[in-house]
């Protein structure tokens, strides 16, 4: 029941306000034995008292299941992120790897040599890759085939450089380098070389590296020396990083023919210290493959680019009338052996021919004429089919103004030829647009 409240105010038959004073005390002893009676019962446990906490305690029970059912189901989802995360930061990195282009070298595994596949010095040798040397014997740049499954490669070739004793100490040199087309290329960013380089000798032999800014004729004065260093070769096969801070362009001209150049020395003297890295005279064979040059600080996986791609790049710069494995000389007996061309003749009978570039040159081109195997010469002279019998020319021009980055046309004297006239003519070619 309720406890009883004491009256205070109303006033009572004799006059006085409030409830008399034992009255009082009564209802105070009533509410104190009412008092006492409804804490026994909570202590007793009687009244619901325990049933609400044991279900207050029951339902706290399931609140934390819950929470913690809820954590471990957060906590999946977030290692399901996480990983999905992983896969994708791996799917970007291979895409990356397969992003087409980021590799500025040509022909880095030396697939293509259609200049031939032995060469002295101050030439272009492997599509793309010129070879110079000096103040040493024999210096020489061939093909060496990479057998299949060589551990660690996948290129079909090593460029091999090779040289014999070395005559001039302070001013000997023997440098291999390409020669990157626009000097704008890696300008003012972190560029990373990487290849793999089989040493012959004994370990410790060493090699350099060196970036060039060649700003070309009437440009800005090359740059040399850029990101210089020493590699210290194990004997057998080595595989090199090499990460070089390219400097900006700000207040360089460029001229005609510029270019970025990767240079590497087999051995240099005392004269080209600030160039190499004082490498000094060195000793013995190494063979060079795998070449990538990429944007950043980073070497990824090599780019793989289809043979028809990688020729097609190389023809930019130098392409030829001779099958791709044939080097170009004159009265090859190789196929095509006489190679067949449609001519006419104008006035003075003199043949003109006209011949269409597979691929667009970089510049209008130098062209080389190479007699073919139809009159057994090696005068270097087209022939022309006249009265049922090749015939060698006398006489052979390149026609300047009717050729361009993409045709030529060659005309060329030949006996008995009459204007006007059609005839077949036979002759090989190059057309040179390298750097």
């Amino acid at each position: 029941m309720a406890l009883k409240q004491i009256d205070q105010d109303t006033i009572q038959p004799d006059g006085k306000r409030g409830l008399p004073g034992r009255t009082a005390f009564i209802i105070v002893n009533e509410n104190t034995a009412e008092a006492e009676q409804r804490l026994a019962a909570l202590e007793g446990g009687s009244g619901g008292v325990s049933a609400a906490i044991t279900a207050l305690q029951s339902g706290l029970a399931d609140e934390a299941q819950t929470r913690a059912e809820l954590d471990d189901e957060l906590r999946t989802r977030i290692d399901a992120e996480q990983i999905a995360r992983q896969t994708d930061d791996e799917a970007l990195a291979a895409s990356i790897d397969r992003i087409p282009g980021k590799n500025r070298l040509i022909n880095g595994d030396f697939r293509v040599w259609q200049r031939g596949t032995s060469f002295g010095a101050a030439v272009y040798t492997a599509d793309r890759w010129y070879f110079n040397a000096g103040g040493v014997g024999s210096p020489n740049l061939s093909r060496n085939p990479i057998a299949l499954g060589s551990a660690g490669l996948k290129a079909p070739a090593y460029a091999k450089v090779s040289y014999g004793a070395v005559t001039d100490g302070a001013n000997h040199f023997v440098v291999f380098e390409q020669r990157i087309e626009g000097v704008q290329n890696f300008a003012g960013e972190t560029a990373t070389v990487s290849f793999n380089v089989f040493n012959a000798g004994a370990a410790g032999r060493q090699i350099a590296i060196e970036i060039q800014q060649a700003f070309g004729a009437g440009g800005s004065a090359t740059v040399t020396g850029i990101g210089v260093a020493k590699y210290t070769l194990a004997a057998g096969l080595n595989t090199v990083t090499h990460t070089v801070a390219v400097p900006s362009l700000a207040g360089k001209t460029a001229g005609e023919n510029n270019a970025l150049v990767l240079t590497l020395w087999a051995t240099g003297g005392s004269a080209f210290n600030s160039r190499n890295g004082a490498l000094g005279a060195q000793v013995g064979d190494v063979y060079f493959t795998g070449f990538q040059m990429e944007l950043g600080g980073t070497a990824t996986g090599p780019e793989w680019r289809p043979y028809a791609t990688e020729l097609a790049l190389c023809q930019r710069y130098y392409e030829k009338s001779f099958d791709i494995d044939t080097a170009p000389v004159n009265n090859s007996t190789t196929s095509p052996s006489i190679p067949i061309h449609h001519g006419v003749a104008f006035a003075g009978g003199l043949v003109h021919v006209h011949v269409d570039f597979k691929v667009s040159k970089r510049v209008k081109p130098a062209i080389a004429i190479f007699s073919s195997n139809a009159n057994n010469s090696a005068s270097g002279m087209p022939s022309g089919y006249i009265n049922g019998a090749w015939t060698l020319s006398t006489e052979k021009n390149i026609d300047a103004a009717a050729s361009g980055q993409n045709v030529f046309q060659v005309f060329y004297a030949v006996p008995g030829a009459a204007a006007p006239g059609s005839y077949l003519s036979s002759f090989q070619w190059t057309a040179d647009a390298e750097i």
